[in-house]
């Protein structure tokens, strides 16, 4: 979970440096939003699993990954 937490983190900063600062083009405020929620999600899911030992927790990985994927290629790409 912290690696999924950490690569979400590094896809969050990359995406905003180089839409917002070094103007790549252009990036909506919903894609900022779903980026850094998805990544806030997979911290307090990495916590979650960690330190309370919730194994149901762990059901939330993959529908995460699956609507962050759906997202990028249903409606970024498309």
């Amino acid at each position: 979970m912290p690696i999924i937490a950490v690569l979400l983190l590094i896809l969050a900063i990359v995406m905003e440096i180089m839409y917002r600062a070094l103007d790549y083009g252009k990036i909506s405020n919903v894609t900022t939003g779903i980026n850094w929620g998805v990544f806030g999600a997979f911290v307090i899911l990495s916590f979650i699993i960690r330190k309370k030992h919730m194994v149901w927790s762990s059901w939330l990985v993959c529908p995460l990954l699956t609507i962050l994927a759906y997202y990028y290629f249903a409606f970024v790409d498309y």
